[in-house]
């Protein structure tokens, strides 16, 4: 929507937690979603999106922060005709395009207003890679429609408790979470407390070393990559050749894969390069992993020791990330 107060509050604390974060605006400044909240008096109907905002808006894109569609002025796409929502799509993005809140191909995600999807998909799909509802709880790690996401609502109602419990259901089942909620403490519809969304993250920070914390498009990145990559490897003596295939083409700037392996003892990697760069190995346990952002050229690994085993050095793609996750 357009809670610009608390977002000021929220980027602030997150990023310092490691928590970066996706902000879904209406472009037009003011939306109708703000009438729900009587006290609020933030935002008006004659609240426009000034060069103030954008700025910030800038500023926390540079940070590692999304902003994410969510209409021109939060309609209700229910009621729209694919012809609307195309045109509205359009402005949308013609907007922070040329004010350079975002760029062409970068990739976007979507939040649909009330949580009413259109009766058509064609338009969101068309210019978004992927789309969030209002609530359903958590999402699998592999989700069939990319354009029906489910959502954990954070809002006025919500107990610090119940909120970490469903963090800690998804590390336990593997499942994707998408936190969503407005504004903090009085700004905007069901705005919640601010310590108590502050406390939250201080919980979702010491669970980081489980957890992958980022932006919705990322994610979303993540799943049609990891979905539509394919790796290909051989090894001839002792050196293994590892290449990509992708199974579509990717229209939108490409993200990290982490990918996983397993090397058999008395075996040593002595070096790991792509386009002659040395590549970064990393090790939790048995498991070796790097963290692949170049899938045009081939990686090379040395492996020296004992007689190589060919099959032991398959690859897992595994998580995508822009820390060491394990």
């Amino acid at each position: 929507d357009f809670c610009i107060e608390s977002w000021k509050k929220l980027v602030y604390y997150a990023n310092k937690k490691n928590i970066p974060l996706t902000f879904f605006i209406n472009t037009c400044g003011y939306c109708e979603a703000g009438r729900f909240q009587k006290e609020n008096n933030l935002i008006t109907p004659y609240t426009k999106m000034s060069k103030k905002d954008i700025e910030f808006f800038k500023t926390i894109v540079k940070q590692g922060n999304e902003i994410g569609g969510h209409t021109t002025n939060h309609y209700d796409m229910h009621k729209m005709s694919n012809h609307d929502i195309e045109k509205d799509c359009e402005e949308w993005i013609n907007i922070l395009e040329k004010e350079k809140v975002i760029k062409k191909n970068q990739g976007l995600s979507f939040s649909y207003p009330y949580g009413y999807r259109p009766t058509s998909l064609n338009m969101i799909e068309k210019y978004f890679l992927g789309a969030r509802s209002y609530g359903g709880g958590l999402n699998d790690c592999n989700p069939k429609n990319l354009y029906r996401l489910k959502s954990t609502n954070v809002g006025k109602m919500s107990k610090l408790e119940t909120l970490n419990k469903i963090i800690d259901d998804s590390i336990y089942n593997e499942k994707i979470i998408i936190e969503a909620g407005h504004g903090l403490n009085k700004e905007c519809w069901s705005p919640i407390p601010e310590n108590i969304i502050y406390k939250h993250f201080e919980y979702i920070h010491t669970k980081q070393k489980y957890l992958w914390c980022t932006t919705m498009v990322n994610i979303i990145k993540y799943i049609i990559q990891r979905n539509n990559t394919e790796v290909i490897q051989k090894t001839i003596n002792n050196t293994i050749q590892i290449s990509f295939k992708r199974k579509i083409v990717f229209n939108f700037d490409l993200i990290p894969l982490t990918f996983s392996f397993l090397v058999p003892n008395g075996k040593t990697i002595k070096y790991c390069k792509q386009n002659k760069k040395h590549i970064s190995i990393y090790k939790n346990n048995e498991l070796f992993f790097i963290k692949i952002k170049d899938f045009d050229n081939q990686i090379l690994m040395k492996v020296i020791g004992n007689k190589t085993k060919k099959n032991k050095y398959k690859l897992k793609q595994t998580i995508n990330t822009n820390h060491d996750l394990l």
